[in-house]
C-alpha cells in the first residue's frame, strides 16, 4: 500500500469511527468524562484500526479490533448496562457490513460495481453518517432538538453528491496519489460539515432551552405573584372575620334576618373568589382564578367544572400555556360582543385513566362557515 493510500485510510477511518460514535450515543448515555480520558481513548481507537487496514490483515482481524476498541470506549465513556453496550456495539458494526454489502449490490445493478477499496471505504462511511443523523432526527422526541427539513436536506445533498463525486474521482483522475488526495479532502469536508451540522444541532437545543426556561420562569414568577395577592386577600379577610361576624350578630339580634343573609351571600362570594381550588395544583389553581376574575370583570358568565382526580402527564409549564391562551382568546372574543348579558365561558377539564380532556366553549361574534366540507 503505498503512501497516499495509507493517508487516505487513516483519514477515512476518522469518518467511520466519527460514524460509529455518534451511532453508539443512539443507544447510551454519554459519561461526563474530561478530556485527558476521552481523547487518548479516541485516538488509541483511531491508530489501532488505521494499523489493522494499512497492515491489510484481513476482514477478520479487522472486524475483531472495531469490536474490541468500541467495546472500550462503550465501558469507560458510556453509561448503561452491558448487555446494552454489547448490542449498540454490534448494532454499528453491523450496520457499517450491510451497508458495504447494499453499496456493492447497487452499484452491481446499475452496471459500475465499485471495485475501488478506497471509493467503497469512503461511501459506506458517508451512508452510515447519513444514515446515523436520519435516525437520531426520527428517534429525537426532545422538542428542543428539532431543525428545519432544510437542513436534513443540505445534509443529503452533500452525502450523495459527495459519492457521486467519489465516483468521478476515482474513474476520471489517472494519478493514483492525485485521486487518494481528492478523496482525503473529500473525507475532511464530509466529517467537518457533519461536526459543524452536529454543534448547529446542539447550539439550537440549547438556545431554545434558554428561551422556554425564560417563559417558564416568567410563567411563574406570574403565578407566584397571583397566589401572593390572594394569599394576601385571604389574611386581610380572616384580619375582619371578626368585624364580619359582629355585623352578622348585630343584624340577627335586631331581626334583621334578609339583611343578614344578604351579607353572608356577599361575603361567601369573596372568599369563593379568593380561595377557589379547582384542582390539587396550586399554579393551575391561579392561573384559573385570575382568568375566572378577568372574565367576571368584564360582564362575562363563567362556568367551570375542573375534574383532576389524578394529575395530568403534562409539565406545570405547558399546563398552564394552554389554559391561558385559551382562555385569553375566549375572553377576547366574548369583549367583541355589545351585550353584556350575551357573554358566556364555559371550560371543563378533566383527568381520568391517563386521559387529559379539555373543553372551552364562548360566545363569539361571527359565525362558523361551512364552504365544501372546509371550515
Amino acid at each position: 500500500m503505498g503512501a497516499a493510500d495509507a493517508i487516505f485510510n487513516m483519514i477515512c477511518n476518522i469518518l467511520s469511527i466519527y460514524a460509529c460514535v455518534r451511532g453508539m450515543e443512539i443507544f447510551l448515555v454519554p459519561r461526563h468524562r474530561g478530556w485527558m480520558v476521552s481523547v487518548p481513548l479516541y485516538i488509541g481507537t483511531w491508530l489501532v484500526n488505521s494499523l489493522f487496514y494499512v497492515l491489510d490483515v484481513g476482514i477478520r482481524y479487522t472486524n475483531l479490533s472495531f469490536w474490541v476498541c468500541f467495546m472500550t470506549l462503550a465501558v469507560f465513556l458510556y453509561e448503561g448496562s452491558w448487555k446494552r453496550k454489547v448490542l449498540a456495539v454490534l448494532a454499528m458494526l453491523a450496520t457499517g457490513i450491510v451497508l458495504e454489502d447494499i453499496l456493492w449490490i447497487v452499484s452491481s445493478i446499475l452496471g459500475s460495481p465499485v471495485e475501488n477499496a478506497a471509493l467503497g471505504c469512503l461511501c459506506s462511511g458517508i451512508m452510515l453518517l447519513f444514515l446515523v443523523v436520519l435516525i437520531e432526527k426520527l428517534l429525537s422526541l426532545d422538542r428542543y432538538a428539532v431543525l428545519p427539513l432544510s437542513g436534513y436536506a443540505s445534509i443529503s445533498i452533500l452525502s450523495i453528491g459527495s459519492m457521486v463525486l467519489a465516483e468521478i474521482i476515482t474513474e476520471e483522475v489517472d494519478s493514483q496519489e492525485l485521486a487518494m488526495a481528492a478523496l482525503s479532502i473529500l473525507c475532511i469536508v464530509n466529517i467537518s460539515t457533519y461536526h459543524i451540522y452536529h454543534k448547529i444541532a446542539e447550539s439550537h437545543k440549547r438556545d431554545m432551552q434558554r428561551a422556554a426556561l425564560l417563559q417558564e420562569n416568567q410563567m411563574y414568577a406570574r403565578q407566584l405573584e397571583l397566589l401572593q395577592q390572594s394569599q394576601q386577600y385571604v389574611r386581610v379577610l380572616r384580619h375582619d372575620m371578626k368585624n364580619h361576624l359582629n355585623i352578622i350578630g348585630m343584624l340577627i339580634k335586631d331581626k334583621k334576618t334578609s339583611e343578614a343573609n344578604h351579607y353572608l351571600e356577599e361575603l361567601n362570594q369573596e372568599f369563593a373568589v379568593a380561595v377557589r381550588a379547582y384542582c390539587p395544583n396550586d399554579i393551575v389553581n391561579a392561573v384559573l382564578s385570575s382568568k375566572e376574575q378577568a372574565a367576571a370583570a368584564a360582564g362575562i358568565s363563567c362556568e367551570f367544572q375542573i375534574d383532576f382526580a389524578e394529575a395530568p402527564e403534562m409539565e406545570d409549564i405547558d399546563l398552564c400555556s394552554l389554559l391561558s391562551n385559551t382562555l385569553d382568546n375566549a375572553i377576547e372574543a366574548c369583549k367583541r360582543i355589545s351585550q353584556a348579558s350575551e357573554r358566556f365561558l364555559n371550560v371543563k377539564a378533566r383527568c381520568q385513566n391517563g386521559f387529559f380532556s379539555y373543553k372551552v366553549v364562548n360566545a363569539k361574534v361571527n359565525e362558523v362557515v361551512e364552504e365544501n366540507g372546509n371550515f
